[in-house]
């Protein structure tokens, strides 16, 4: 049979099934089981020991692989090295705040021990790696924007009681 790999004829070749049409498939059964017992060495070759997972992967370890690596390091990189513009709803539309506190947390200093591109950065390893980034946010008296503080989102639960959200930091 020639190859005619664009060709508009359809191909009339019959080959055999991989599996009877009536076999039963046992729905209990794991797909390692079912290729243990078929070959014992490819269960290996796909990172499965011989009683299951030999190797945990968290998010952790997973940031270990380099190709996991780069593709969580470079969006994140690129995201907290771009500025952020603060908008206020006007009645002619939204307007660009400049100078008002929110927009010189966002851009200049997040909090007294970090600078703005490390808080952003870990905002979003966490957000491309764990799949949400938070950051708590400090106010003062007047209610106004002070500080941003990155959190770890697998350290923290957030609730909501009566009303208004209560952030839960678990400690180490």
């Amino acid at each position: 049979m020639a190859l005619k790999l664009f060709s508009k004829a359809k191909n009339t070749e019959a080959r055999a099934a991989v599996m009877a049409p009536t076999a039963q498939v046992d729905a209990s059964a794991s797909i390692g089981d079912i290729i243990k017992s078929s070959e014992p060495l490819l269960i290996k070759f796909f990172g499965r020991g011989v009683d299951g997972v030999s190797e945990v992967v968290t998010i952790k370890t997973a940031l270990h692989a380099p190709a996991i690596w780069c593709a969580v390091n470079f969006p994140s990189r690129i995201m907290a090295s771009l500025p952020i513009k603060a908008y206020k709803i006007a009645e002619t539309g939204r307007k660009a705040i400049t100078g008002d506190h929110v927009s010189l947390v966002l851009n200049e200093a997040t909090n007294d021990e970090t600078n703005v591109f490390k808080t952003l950065y870990g905002f979003w390893i966490n957000y491309f790696s764990a799949g949400r980034g938070l950051a708590f946010v400090d106010k003062n008296d007047r209610g106004e924007v002070t500080n941003l503080w990155p959190l770890e989102p697998s350290k923290t639960t957030v609730q909501r009681r009566t009303g208004k959200p209560n952030t839960i930091i678990r400690a180490i």
